[in-house]
C-alpha cells in the first residue's frame, strides 16, 4: 500500500511524473504547467475572435441595427456571447437591449 492513504495508480502516477525532482522543481512545473493551460485558453479565445470578426466583415456592416441584427445571429448560433460580439462589433450592450421606438406618425 502507497504511504499518505492515496491509491497505488495515483501514487505511481505522480513517482513517474515528479520522480527525481526535488520540491522546489516540482511546484516550478506545476507554475509553468498552469501558466500553459492560461496561454493556450488566451489563443482559444483570440482564434475565436478573429473568426467571428472574418464572419462580420465579409458584409457590410455599418448601422447600429445591421450591427444588432448580426450579434443576434451570432449569439443565436452559438458562436459567442452578447457581451463577446458587442465588444467584437464596437455597439453597446445596452444598444442589443434596447427596443424600437413605434414611429411617431
Amino acid at each position: 500500500m502507497p504511504p499518505h492513504g492515496i491509491s497505488e495508480r495515483a501514487y505511481f502516477h505522480r513517482k513517474k511524473k515528479y520522480g527525481g525532482m526535488d520540491v522546489s522543481k516540482a511546484t516550478r512545473l506545476k507554475a509553468l504547467e498552469e501558466e500553459n493551460s492560461r496561454l493556450k485558453r488566451l489563443v482559444a479565445d483570440q482564434a475565436l475572435d478573429i473568426q467571428i470578426l472574418k464572419e462580420v466583415n465579409s458584409k457590410k456592416v455599418v448601422s447600429p441595427v445591421q450591427k444588432k441584427t448580426v450579434i443576434e445571429t451570432l449569439v443565436s448560433a452559438g458562436s459567442c456571447g452578447v457581451a463577446r460580439a458587442c465588444r467584437l462589433s464596437c455597439l453597446a450592450r445596452s444598444a442589443v437591449y434596447r427596443r424600437a421606438m413605434p414611429d411617431a406618425s
